[in-house]
């Protein structure tokens, strides 16, 4: 017979639009397994950002060459795609958080990823709604090679659950785990893509149909694979179960849910035997044919046979190697063949064994055989428990102990074979089959980071970490410094070059801070203006769980605020941002009150600002970078929205009231294959108030992270153009071969909004500054940013022709104002400029003092009494400026030789109490002070101070005068003050 023609795809193709995907459409983030996602803040596709909360018992993490892989370390190994909330904390933007983009699963319905698994095992999917229910699906088995799987979370069994809304369908999701090869130690997992898009019932992601023409009683299958792959045997993408053509036009239905955007081969294989579908029929040319034997000695493949000895006289066979991917359709093959030649004598009994999934036996067919070469053939239609899916065959030629034999091949087909199955020939389509690009979008600007900066505008010194300056006051810290201009690695070895303070935590204390705002009425921070916090933080080295915890803490009314918990990333440096008015607070604001980030009650600003980097009592190192207390961006008539993502498409941009991505007034759409990825906002016309923007493409949309206030007061339009200067090019003189450098800096007293590089007019870098040059920190200190203000990109301009060009750079602040300048310059095959490269800084580190917790240390009165068997601690002249509070007892004599924390037993250290004193009283049984007994006159001293670098005070204690209970015998002085830490309690 003919092989099968493809009829669809034909020769110009199958071209669909792929179905709309969850993270594609709510985070501008395709699961693509790129490591940089495309969004700003995320990290990258599979959650790796809090251990153990978002990935466990996986190890080796890579991505590359758009996959990402794996390994499993223990029994219970996940990873999220949608983190869930920690309660009682603040959720930064570093990583993917479901309550900031909820899954609504009236839409999103069904779970697709390429998977690879080099064990066969199983994968389990679970998610957590609004209500914290959270539910666990059935098992989804896995096998060993490449393949797509899918789950329809609406209607897949679920095995196990908590609480009463659990099924997909009946909320919102906000959290969403997968389990990959469970129970499996050691298994290698890589995965190509992941989407979570509707069911074929939605019209955009109906399904769709591939044709043939084949003769009647051919059984053909069609092969989805990788464009130009048609070779089954190393994966495909999806293969069409073998369908028996009643001969003519046929056509298979195919679910578009299933393909990830990109171009795919479309192949036809037709063989009457099961085998031969997967270009590797049991002709028992290699162990391939082969899952495994039982009771049989000597197995062995010689020339295109296999031979064994049974070693038994029952249950002594081999398994047929059936891929578990794709079992026997019990329908279509029926017919069983093969080719023995046996050993012995006489007439003996050959079995055949088939199995379901699980291994459970279906049924059994038997007959005789004799000695020698022959073929032997079974119908097993007529067998008890042919029916459904077969997963094993086992084929026991033998029921002698002893006898030898031979297979030289096995056919299951739709008729019997009278001879060895071939392998079929693989037919191509003519055209490709195309499901098109999601194209994304996403909204740089405005950002997160808001407009004027409180250290900038108000101190003229913005926090950089380029001095000591920017730090008002520390406590709690054994070591503390600013490194203004340094290379270093962070806890996941990104290399990084900034300025940073770095600090250290005494040991012992788990409520270190850092002072930005110390009792500065002059400078005091207005918070009606200045909202958001931002800042680069890393702790580099901590705990597993969770990693660590920070803070930001003000005083209203001289009544301390504590933020909710910021949680830090596990490992690596990363850039958090928080609404200082809409910050949660610990305890929470009672409903009806108003929130804490607001003025005093007599009018005034806030004058006691802190970070707590961690909440530790092991000694921690972390580091701060570039921190900022900013304002809304704002303007009058004009702002600057800068677009990024894919330029081919069109766009829509829109003004809305409410922080959503639906609805709200359109202000512009920006037409497929832009120039330019900023928009001149006219906002002169606009309602004054607060505006979000979104962007918004058919499969993507994206908030801005950042909102406008448009005020038409006057001198709310900044005017001033940023500035900015080129290295590279840098005149006309300028010649390149293949990349054209562009190098610089560009500053702006508020925000810059976006660069633009243009070579003849077209549009070829997009980019913000984000290099620290450090000659340029130096010479612009005044101006936000300084020390993030370089860059230095190279463009691949390989396929522009040889000659003059005319190059251009704009810059843009966020209010609209541009800078431009441009040159001539020179593509030549010869002789280019040289690459600019400019110094890694190296600055020694500055040394930061605690000169306030000084001055309030040397206030300090503390008094030691001991009265009959009490020992009584009392402290006075605590004052706020006392940021932590310590009490503690140490052998040593001298403050300087007791600060260094050896033997030392602290009795307290928190934070300013609130209050100006502190006592406490124990009860320790002291000796006589006559009698036979000699007493100790050794002694330990009682410590006070506002601090581990402040000054304080001491009192000693004559501690051989007590004793344990009434133990009286002389006790170790380490013995002694852990027992007096054990009975006193200062309050």
């Amino acid at each position: 017979m003919a092989d099968p023609v493809i009829t669809q795809p034909a020769g110009g193709g199958l071209s669909l639009a792929a179905c709309k995907d969850y993270f594609t459409y709510v985070w501008s983030n395709p699961l693509d397994m790129e490591q940089a996602a495309r969004g700003a803040q995320q990290s990258h596709d599979i959650l790796d950002d809090i251990r153990p909360l978002q990935t466990n018992h996986l190890s080796a993490f890579s991505f590359s060459a758009g996959l990402f892989s794996a390994t499993t370390t223990g029994g219970n190994p996940f990873f999220l795609l949608l983190g869930d909330h920690i309660l009682g904390s603040l959720t930064p933007d570093f990583t993917r958080w479901g309550t900031n983009g909820p899954i609504d699963t009236s839409i999103y319905k069904i779970l697709t990823m390429h998977l690879y698994t080099d064990t066969a095992a199983d994968i389990q999917i679970s998610w957590t709604k609004e209500s914290r229910a959270v539910a666990y699906t059935a098992l989804t088995f896995t096998t060993p090679g490449w393949h797509t799987y899918s789950i329809d979370l609406s209607t897949v069994t679920v095995g196990d659950t908590s609480g009463s809304d659990y099924a997909w369908s009946a909320s919102p999701v906000i959290g969403l785990r997968v389990d990959p090869s469970r129970d499996v130690t050691g298994a290698q997992v890589k995965i190509d893509w992941i989407q979570l898009t509707p069911a074929s019932s939605d019209a955009a992601c109906s399904d769709f149909n591939l044709s043939y023409t084949a003769s009647s009683g051919e059984v053909v299958a069609l092969y989805v694979d990788d464009q130009g792959d048609t070779n089954p045997s190393n994966g495909y993408k999806l293969r069409s179960e073998p369908a028996l053509s009643p001969g003519g036009a046929q056509s298979i239905a195919l679910n578009r849910y299933k393909f990830f955007p990109g171009t795919y081969s479309v192949y036809a294989i037709s063989s009457k035997d099961y085998a031969s579908h997967n270009l590797d029929p049991w002709d028992m040319a290699g162990a391939s044919d082969i899952s495994s034997t039982l009771n049989l000695t000597s197995p062995s493949f010689s020339g295109g046979s296999f031979s064994a000895t049974a070693a038994a006289a029952s249950e002594a066979g081999f398994y047929l190697n059936i891929p578990e991917a794709h079992p026997v359709k019990a329908s279509l093959f029926k017919r069983l063949t093969l080719s023995m030649n046996r050993g012995g004598s006489g007439s003996q009994v050959m079995y055949i064994r088939f199995f379901n999934r699980y291994g459970g036996l279906e049924g059994t067919t038997t007959s005789f055989t004799v000695a020698g070469q022959h073929t032997y053939s079974y119908d097993l239609s007529g067998v008890g428990g042919w029916s459904g899916d077969i997963y094993d065959i086992r084929i026991d030629p033998s029921n002698v102990a002893g006898t030898s034999f031979s297979i030289d091949w096995v056919a299951l087909g739709t008729e019997v074979f009278g001879s060895e199955p071939i392998t079929p020939t693989v037919v191509s389509a003519d055209g490709n089959l195309e499901i098109q690009d999601r194209p994304v979008v996403t909204m740089i600007s405005p950002d997160q980071e808001g407009g004027a900066d409180y250290f900038t505008s108000v101190l003229g010194d913005p926090a950089s970490m380029d001095g000591t300056s920017d730090i008002k006051q520390i406590s709690g810290l054994s070591e503390a410094s600013i490194y203004p201009g340094k290379v270093y690695s962070d806890s996941n070895s990104a290399v990084h070059s900034a300025d940073y303070f770095q600090g250290t935590n005494e040991s012992g204390n788990g409520d270190p801070a850092v002072f930005f705002n110390y009792y500065d009425k002059t400078h005091a921070i207005d918070p009606d203006t200045y909202k958001i916090a931002c800042f680069t933080f890393d702790v580099l080295s901590s705990t597993e769980l969770y990693h660590s915890v920070a803070r930001l803490i003000w005083l209203l009314n001289e009544e301390g605020k504590s933020g909710d918990d910021i949680i830090s990333k596990t490992t690596g440096e990363a850039r958090y941002c928080v609404r200082m008015d809409e910050i949660e607070t610990e305890p929470p604001v009672a409903a009806g009150q108003p929130h804490p980030w607001r003025k005093n009650s007599d009018g005034t600003g806030i004058t006691y600002f802190r970070f707590d980097p961690l909440e530790e009592a092991t000694p921690l190192t972390f580091r701060i970078a570039d921190m900022r207390l900013a304002a809304d961006h704002k303007t009058d008539s004009r702002f600057a929205l800068t677009v990024g993502g894919d330029r081919d498409t069109s766009v829509s941009l829109y003004a809305t009231t409410t922080k959503t991505t639906t609805g709200g007034s359109l202000i512009t759409t920006i037409g497929a294959g832009r120039n330019s990825d900023v928009y001149l906002w006219d906002t002169s016309a606009l309602a004054a108030g607060t505006y979000y923007v979104y962007a918004a493409t058919d499969y993507s949309r994206a908030l801005a992270p950042g909102r406008i206030v448009v005020n038409h007061s006057a001198g709310n339009q900044d005017s001033i153009a940023p500035i900015f200067n080129l290295d590279a090019p840098a005149s006309s003189a300028y010649r390149f071969v293949s990349s054209l450098q562009i190098a610089g800096y560009a500053l702006d007293e508020t925000r810059i909004a976006n660069v633009e590089a243009f070579l003849d007019g077209s549009l070829i870098d997009s980019f913000t500054p984000d290099k620290f040059i450090k000659a340029v920190r130096d010479s612009h200190t005044s101006y936000p940013y300084a020390s993030t203000a370089g860059f230095s990109r190279l463009v691949d301009l390989t396929s522009v022709p040889d000659g003059d060009h005319t190059f251009r750079l704009d810059v843009y602040d966020t209010a609209g104002n541009k800078s431009t300048s441009s040159m001539t310059v020179t593509k030549s095959p010869t002789d280019p400029s040289e690459i600019i490269s400019y110094p890694d800084p190296d600055e020694p580190a500055q040394a930061v003092s605690n000169s306030g917790a000084i001055s309030a240390g040397k206030k300090l009165k503390l008094k030691v009494k001991i009265t009959n068997d009490a020992l009584s601690i009392s402290l006075k002249g605590i004052t706020a400026a006392c940021s932590t509070v310590r009490v503690y007892l140490s052998p040593k004599d001298t403050i300087e030789e007791a600060k260094g924390g050896e033997a030392q037993t602290l009795l307290y250290a928190q934070a300013y109490p609130g209050k100006s004193s502190l006592s406490g009283t124990a009860k320790l049984s002291r000796y006589p002070s006559s009698g036979k007994k000699k007493l100790s006159k050794e002694k330990t001293f009682v410590y006070a101070d506002c601090g581990a670098l402040a000054d304080g005070k001491k009192s000693a204690l004559n501690y051989g005068r007590f004793r344990f209970a009434a133990k009286a015998k002389a006790v170790s002085t380490s013995a002694w003050r852990s027992y007096v830490k054990q009975r006193l309690h200062l309050r």
